[in-house]
């Protein structure tokens, strides 16, 4: 079973500027051998070839452009990291024996965001990742989730919420009713993620995102859809 750890839980939701977030520059690859380090650089040429074979642009790794959960006692701490280091860690897990040391998988919580998209008939909406992802291929995911970057030093999951609104749904801040913050949790396999969870609201009708949308959830059962999803992840 996914393991995961809830660190906040906001009840009702809060706006993001209440949030206490910040980034340390102590690197991830500190905790990493040398052995982990020829692992990742393997690992990151065999990716790059699969995305060639597939039509696809070579994926793109920046020295401390993402970052990983690191402590919660004072707000959240993240320290940073890259999506190289990252996608070798969730690529490799179910490998045996494992070619990264075991504090690599146990200390990685990338940066991330997840969110529940509520139209204006109360539906909310789920999607399948592509089967040609570089990383958890084909999984089902949040209305709208991914990557949080370190720009100027600091991370902006709000920011992050509205470019994933525009780049995968067209959706503009216009439409936009109000974004808040549901909590803060982190999982391990497949994701390995630090993922702060929000509530979006939106001003539109369903026919809007229906060539995007894999899956209407009535939001009195989302959460059973949650776990169902979750068990057939493990299956």
């Amino acid at each position: 079973m996914t393991e995961i750890e809830i660190y906040e839980r906001y009840d009702p939701p809060v706006i993001y500027k209440t949030i206490k977030t910040r980034v340390i520059f102590r690197d991830f690859s500190e905790d990493l051998t040398s052995q982990d380090q020829k692992a990742i650089e393997a690992e990151w040429e065999k990716m790059s070839a699969e995305q060639k074979v597939v039509g696809n642009e070579a994926p793109f790794s920046k020295p401390q452009g993402r970052a990983t959960l690191h402590d919660t006692t004072d707000g959240a701490i993240f320290r940073t990291t890259d999506f190289q280091t990252y996608a070798t860690i969730s690529r490799t897990y179910n490998k045996s024996p494992m070619p990264l040391s075991e504090r690599a998988y146990s200390r990685m919580r990338v940066d991330a965001i997840g969110s529940t998209v509520r139209l204006v008939d109360g539906n909310v909406f789920v999607h399948r990742r592509s089967e040609n992802a570089t990383h958890v291929p084909g999984v089902w995911d949040s209305s709208v989730a991914g990557a949080c970057f370190v720009r100027d030093g600091r991370l902006d999951f709000e920011q992050a919420i509205y470019a994933r609104l525009k780049n995968e749904l067209n959706i503009e801040s216009l439409d936009v009713k109000s974004v808040r913050v549901t909590g803060l949790h982190s999982s391990r396999e497949p994701d390995f993620s630090g993922m702060y969870s929000f509530l979006v609201d939106v001003n539109i009708e369903r026919e809007k995102i229906e060539e995007v949308a894999s899956s209407y959830v009535s939001e009195g059962k989302f959460a059973d859809y949650a776990i169902v999803s979750y068990e057939e992840l493990d299956d």
